[in-house]
């Protein structure tokens, strides 16, 4: 239900994205305004996603291959109606790049939190004589998955991971850039595994720091900060993951992969709906 929901609130998002100029300013502020209560909810479930998947890296290279594919369906179509110049410009690309980097940025994160942590196991000895055994243990540690690796290793590679996903968000001037690292990044660390949900006072002490931070900015250096306070809206959308985002069942293939699908696609629609209204207004005008 909430990522019904959050696909709702992106569609509206992008209704008054791509019709401004067609709409009266005021529903478009409206929807915009809305629409700001998307993303949380879809970084939310990118961290779900992350902590129960079996292999991040598979988790990582699907992410990528969706994000070219949207990128390139959206480039084609923006081509095709004349708001891009060429297939290959990199002024914008989707919010599913930053996705691919977010994903990067929590390996990175688990790797330099993570690699110190020793895993003990304790075993005793179990024999089937008469005869009690003098009580020992013998403790072993153990890798799951296979995978050790030093904290003077792991460390700075984790850090590297983190700093590259962040020059990365910024160089390919992917959606929501910093900020949108840093939502993934306070959700991945309020975020409980055995609740499947997150500690709602510590998220919201986090997004209000990173919000009250992003609007300082703008008004520092766009000399107003109407985007960032009303991307400040997105915090409401926390309350309802305690609601409506406890559902532990795993998505089947076909609800797993259409809203990989259905990002680009309802944005390419977006863009030809958009253009013919546009065309049809000017030849009756």
């Amino acid at each position: 239900m909430l990522k019904w929901l959050a696909l709702l609130f992106m569609t509206i998002d992008h209704i008054g994205y791509y019709f401004y100029g067609i709409l009266p300013d005021e529903i478009v502020v409206l929807l915009r305004c809305i629409g700001r209560l998307a993303f949380p909810i879809f970084a939310f479930f990118l961290v779900k996603g992350f902590t129960r998947t079996r292999n991040p890296f598979h988790y990582l290279f699907r992410m990528a291959s969706w994000a070219a594919i949207a990128h390139f369906s959206i480039s084609a179509a923006s081509l095709a109606v004349g708001r891009q110049a060429t297939l290959w410009s990199l002024e914008w690309t989707n919010v599913m790049v930053l996705f691919t980097f977010a994903i990067t940025m929590l390996l990175g994160y688990d790797l330099a939190m993570r690699s110190y942590h020793d895993m003990i196991v304790s075993m005793t000895p179990v024999s089937d004589s008469p005869f009690k055994l003098k009580e020992s243990h013998y403790d072993v540690k153990v890798n799951l998955g296979g995978i050790s690796m030093s904290p003077k290793v792991g460390v700075p590679a984790g850090i590297a991971m983190i700093l590259i996903s962040f020059w990365a968000v910024f160089a390919l001037h992917a959606d929501y850039e910093f900020y949108g690292l840093l939502t993934i990044l306070f959700m991945y660390i309020s975020y409980s595994k055995e609740e499947d949900c997150v500690s709602v006072p510590m998220l919201l002490l986090l997004l209000f720091i990173l919000n009250a931070g992003y609007i300082a900015f703008d008004a520092m250096t766009l000399g107003n900060a109407e985007s960032a306070l009303m991307q400040s809206l997105s915090m409401f959308s926390v309350f309802l993951f305690p609601v409506l985002g406890k559902d532990r069942r795993k998505p089947g293939f076909l609800g797993k992969y259409f809203f990989y699908f259905y990002y680009p696609a309802h944005i390419v629609l977006l863009l030809f709906l958009s253009f013919y209204w546009n065309a049809v207004m000017k030849f009756f005008a």
